[in-house]
């Protein structure tokens, strides 16, 4: 006696059957999974973009701040005329350069992450002439992605 003959069904139909009724749960338990690894891909590939924005916005802080120092803040020293009117004048300098060497989607980045441009350029300006008056080339900041709010 086969199984065919007691259930009146044969197995292949069974299983059919089975998987035309399983189907739509693995394909929507797939799609989930799916959706889940790509967005942690692309969480993934926009934070390591980010952390290459953020590095070239340093970057670009940096020779902005080395520049200011020598064309305007030196010159202004050698006068005897480096007071605090030069320094907001060598500020805002910086903060001008600054902008103008970062593209569009730096900015925009920066402007995303940390809410403000021009406080994120203060706040880098001022610990690139700190680094400089220290003697130091590169002190590390808290403003990587993991602490961005």
């Amino acid at each position: 006696m086969s199984f065919e003959s007691i259930v009146g069904i044969s197995l292949s139909d069974i299983l059919k059957a089975a998987v035309a009724a399983l189907l739509p749960v693995v394909v929507v338990f797939g799609k989930k999974y799916l959706s889940n690894l790509l967005e942690t891909f692309s969480k993934r590939v926009n934070i390591a973009g980010g952390q290459q924005k953020l590095e070239e916005a340093r970057d670009a802080v940096r020779q902005v701040v080395a520049y200011v120092e020598q064309t305007f803040v030196e010159k202004q020293k050698s006068l005897g005329d480096f007071d605090d009117e030069s320094r907001e004048q060598a500020f805002d300098k910086a903060v001008e350069l600054a902008k103008s060497l970062l593209n569009k989607e730096t900015l925009a980045f920066i402007s995303q992450t940390y809410e403000d441009i021009d406080t994120w350029l203060h706040t880098r300006i001022e610990l690139e002439v700190r680094n400089i008056s220290a003697g130091r080339e590169n002190q590390t900041s808290p403003d990587d992605l993991s602490e961005a709010g």
